[in-house]
Protein backbone atom coordinates (compact mmCIF):
# COMPACT_ATOMS: atom_id res chain seq x y z
CA UNK A 1 0.00 0.00 0.00
CA UNK A 2 1.61 3.17 -1.08
CA UNK A 3 2.00 6.23 1.72
CA UNK A 4 0.64 8.59 -0.54
CA UNK A 5 -3.10 6.99 -1.38
CA UNK A 6 -6.24 6.93 -0.31
CA UNK A 7 -6.43 3.80 0.92
CA UNK A 8 -3.30 4.47 3.48
CA UNK A 9 -4.86 7.52 4.72
CA UNK A 10 -7.89 6.37 5.61
CA UNK A 11 -5.96 3.15 7.40
CA UNK A 12 -3.76 5.66 9.18
CA UNK A 13 -6.97 7.81 10.44
CA UNK A 14 -8.78 4.45 11.75
CA UNK A 15 -6.15 3.21 13.16
CA UNK A 16 -5.85 6.66 15.21
CA UNK A 17 -8.99 6.92 16.17
CA UNK A 18 -9.01 3.51 17.46
CA UNK A 19 -5.94 4.27 19.64
CA UNK A 20 -7.70 7.59 20.78
CA UNK A 21 -10.93 5.74 21.58
CA UNK A 22 -8.60 2.64 22.93
CA UNK A 23 -7.02 5.23 25.47
CA UNK A 24 -9.89 6.54 26.65
CA UNK A 25 -11.20 2.92 27.90
CA UNK A 26 -7.96 2.06 29.03
CA UNK A 27 -7.99 5.42 31.24
CA UNK A 28 -11.22 4.94 32.61
CA UNK A 29 -11.95 1.25 33.33
CA UNK A 30 -8.38 0.38 33.89
CA UNK A 31 -6.82 2.75 36.51
CA UNK A 32 -4.43 0.71 39.57
CA UNK A 33 -4.46 2.47 42.04
CA UNK A 34 -0.86 3.31 44.17
CA UNK A 35 -1.06 5.81 46.66
CA UNK A 36 -3.43 8.57 47.18
CA UNK A 37 -4.65 9.85 43.79
CA UNK A 38 -2.14 8.57 41.92
CA UNK A 39 -2.35 5.34 39.80
CA UNK A 40 -1.20 3.54 36.75
CA UNK A 41 -2.83 4.42 33.92
CA UNK A 42 -2.88 1.80 30.94
CA UNK A 43 -3.82 4.59 28.54
CA UNK A 44 -0.13 5.01 28.06
CA UNK A 45 -0.34 1.61 26.11
CA UNK A 46 -2.51 2.92 23.31
CA UNK A 47 -0.22 5.97 22.98
CA UNK A 48 3.18 4.10 22.71
CA UNK A 49 1.12 2.01 19.94
CA UNK A 50 0.52 5.17 18.54
CA UNK A 51 3.56 6.80 18.66
CA UNK A 52 5.44 3.32 17.27
CA UNK A 53 3.04 2.47 14.61
CA UNK A 54 1.73 5.96 13.29
CA UNK A 55 4.34 8.29 13.84
CA UNK A 56 4.60 11.86 15.84
CA UNK A 57 1.21 13.65 14.11
CA UNK A 58 -1.00 10.49 15.19
CA UNK A 59 0.59 9.81 18.78
CA UNK A 60 0.05 13.55 19.37
CA UNK A 61 -3.89 13.13 18.41
CA UNK A 62 -3.66 10.28 20.40
CA UNK A 63 -2.33 11.61 23.34
CA UNK A 64 -4.39 14.82 23.08
CA UNK A 65 -7.41 13.80 22.19
CA UNK A 66 -7.13 10.75 24.83
CA UNK A 67 -6.65 12.74 27.86
CA UNK A 68 -9.09 15.74 26.56
CA UNK A 69 -12.01 13.11 26.15
CA UNK A 70 -11.01 11.21 29.66
CA UNK A 71 -10.97 14.82 31.39
CA UNK A 72 -14.17 16.43 30.38
CA UNK A 73 -15.84 12.66 31.08
CA UNK A 74 -14.69 12.02 34.21
CA UNK A 75 -12.85 15.05 36.04
CA UNK A 76 -14.62 16.84 38.63
CA UNK A 77 -13.05 19.85 37.12
CA UNK A 78 -13.29 19.39 33.17
CA UNK A 79 -10.35 19.51 30.65
CA UNK A 80 -7.30 19.44 32.04
CA UNK A 81 -5.20 21.64 30.05
CA UNK A 82 -1.75 20.36 31.40
CA UNK A 83 -2.66 16.54 30.85
CA UNK A 84 -3.23 17.40 27.73
CA UNK A 85 -0.22 19.02 27.32
CA UNK A 86 1.55 16.27 28.79
CA UNK A 87 0.22 14.05 26.60
CA UNK A 88 0.42 15.80 23.65
CA UNK A 89 4.14 16.55 24.12
CA UNK A 90 4.70 12.55 24.66
CA UNK A 91 3.08 11.41 21.85
CA UNK A 92 4.81 13.96 19.53
CA UNK A 93 8.57 13.59 20.90
CA UNK A 94 8.29 9.87 21.23
CA UNK A 95 6.83 9.10 17.71
CA UNK A 96 9.49 11.86 16.58
CA UNK A 97 11.71 9.56 17.72
CA UNK A 98 10.26 6.21 17.52
CA UNK A 99 8.53 6.07 14.25
CA UNK A 100 11.60 6.55 12.28
CA UNK A 101 14.00 3.84 14.20
CA UNK A 102 13.29 0.33 12.77
CA UNK A 103 11.62 -2.04 15.15
CA UNK A 104 13.02 -4.75 13.80
CA UNK A 105 16.28 -4.24 15.07
CA UNK A 106 16.00 -4.68 18.90
CA UNK A 107 19.45 -3.56 20.07
CA UNK A 108 19.18 -0.25 18.24
CA UNK A 109 15.20 0.27 18.68
CA UNK A 110 14.96 -0.66 22.35
CA UNK A 111 17.49 2.18 23.69
CA UNK A 112 15.67 4.97 21.71
CA UNK A 113 12.47 3.94 23.18
CA UNK A 114 14.07 3.73 26.87
CA UNK A 115 15.69 7.44 25.91
CA UNK A 116 12.56 8.65 24.42
CA UNK A 117 9.84 7.77 26.69
CA UNK A 118 12.39 8.85 29.45
CA UNK A 119 13.22 12.35 28.14
CA UNK A 120 9.39 13.08 26.70
CA UNK A 121 7.44 11.59 29.90
CA UNK A 122 9.48 14.07 32.57
CA UNK A 123 9.45 16.77 29.80
CA UNK A 124 5.41 16.18 29.79
CA UNK A 125 5.38 15.85 33.91
CA UNK A 126 6.72 19.13 33.90
CA UNK A 127 5.30 21.06 32.03
CA UNK A 128 1.48 19.56 33.74
CA UNK A 129 2.85 20.34 37.48
CA UNK A 130 4.18 23.69 36.37
CA UNK A 131 0.62 24.28 34.39
CA UNK A 132 -1.65 22.49 37.24
CA UNK A 133 0.23 24.91 40.00
CA UNK A 134 -0.25 28.03 37.95
CA UNK A 135 -4.28 26.89 37.20
CA UNK A 136 -5.30 25.53 40.97
CA UNK A 137 -3.14 27.34 42.71
CA UNK A 138 -1.30 23.70 44.25
CA UNK A 139 2.18 24.52 46.10
CA UNK A 140 5.43 23.26 43.76
CA UNK A 141 6.87 21.37 46.81
CA UNK A 142 3.16 19.70 47.12
CA UNK A 143 2.59 18.62 43.33
CA UNK A 144 6.63 17.78 42.40
CA UNK A 145 6.80 14.29 44.43
CA UNK A 146 3.61 13.14 43.05
CA UNK A 147 4.79 14.34 39.63
CA UNK A 148 8.11 12.46 40.00
CA UNK A 149 6.07 9.10 40.78
CA UNK A 150 3.76 9.77 37.63
CA UNK A 151 6.68 10.35 35.52
CA UNK A 152 7.90 6.50 36.51
CA UNK A 153 5.21 4.97 36.30
CA UNK A 154 3.65 6.12 32.98
CA UNK A 155 7.68 5.40 32.08
CA UNK A 156 6.94 1.70 33.38
CA UNK A 157 3.46 1.29 31.61
CA UNK A 158 4.59 2.53 28.20
CA UNK A 159 8.33 0.85 28.19
CA UNK A 160 6.78 -2.55 29.86
CA UNK A 161 3.54 -3.18 28.19
CA UNK A 162 3.14 -0.72 25.42
CA UNK A 163 6.78 -1.19 24.31
CA UNK A 164 6.94 -4.75 23.28
CA UNK A 165 2.43 -4.82 22.10
CA UNK A 166 3.82 -1.41 19.43
CA UNK A 167 6.89 -4.03 18.22
CA UNK A 168 4.42 -6.75 17.50
CA UNK A 169 1.76 -5.21 15.89
CA UNK A 170 4.19 -2.97 13.87
CA UNK A 171 5.29 -6.22 12.71
CA UNK A 172 1.73 -7.68 12.19
CA UNK A 173 0.43 -4.58 10.23
CA UNK A 174 3.59 -3.19 8.29
CA UNK A 175 4.17 -0.03 8.89
CA UNK A 176 1.97 3.10 8.49
CA UNK A 177 4.29 6.23 9.49
CA UNK A 178 6.03 8.00 7.19
CA UNK A 179 9.51 6.14 7.28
Amino acid sequence: MKQGSTKYKTRVITFTATLTAAYVVLSMLLKIPVAGTITIDLGYIALMVAAVCLGPVSALLVGALGAGIESAIASARGLSLGWILMNAIIGFGCGLILSKADSSNKKKFVPKAVFAVIVFCFLGVVVKTFIDCALYKIALELKIPTGLVAWGLDSFVMLAIGLPLSIALEKRLGPMSMK
